[in-house]
């Protein structure tokens, strides 16, 4: 099914953005509140209630709602593979990993048993990590920043890969989302 959209019908205004089959309006008028204004609101607001929203669900590792993790690098993107999860554990997503890895081990390790076959970095991965809940998809296009004061961050977009995660999560995944050579690699990913 092929759909169109009929251009004149799209505002035009010179508050109108339109890039990379985006569409964005500006509100120069409205001011954002500033960052001691954001933080006397949230005291106001930490009550009981809060709190309780804010700590992880039964299952440790999984996204908001409780439902398996969702990351683009583990579980393609557009594919048919199964997301991951929930967990129970650290140790159990990095099990996971450890499984996952060792797909396909039968055209290597003809004859073994999954169990049987090595496994070179399991043990590389941090069991007592603690659990956070985090972006999972940290890096420059979904950062959006104030043109007229560079360095002013006014929202993080595209929070699908969102979840429960390892405290380490957002630091590989921000590593492996631009170049090895890239200035947000450089800069930004080491304040992690």
């Amino acid at each position: 099914m092929t759909a169109s959209i009929r251009t004149n019908v799209l505002p035009s205004q010179a508050n109108v953005i339109f890039e990379d089959s985006s569409f964005f309006r500006r509100h120069p008028d409205v001011l954002l509140p500033t960052l001691s204004d954001v933080k006397a609101e949230c005291a106001k607001q930490n009550s009981p209630a809060l709190s309780e929203a804010m700590r992880p669900p039964p299952v440790i590792l999984a996204r908001i709602d409780g439902s398996a993790l969702y990351d683009v690098e583990v579980n393609g993107n557009g594919d048919k593979r199964p997301w991951t999860g929930p967990f129970d554990s650290v140790k159990a997503l990095h099990d996971w990993f450890a499984m996952t890895s060792k797909m396909g081990f039968e055209a290597i390790w003809p004859g073994w048993t999954l169990e049987e076959t090595p496994d070179g970095f399991r043990h590389l991965f941090p069991d007592d990590s603690k659990v956070v809940f985090t972006h999972g998809d940290l890096h420059p296009t979904n950062i959006m920043v104030n043109p007229d004061s560079p360095g002013q961050i006014v929202a993080i977009i595209d929070w699908e890969q969102s979840g429960w995660w390892p405290d380490y999560w957002e630091f590989c995944k921000a590593e492996c989302t631009v170049g090895y050579t890239s200035e947000w690699r450089a800069y930004f990913v080491e304040a992690f």
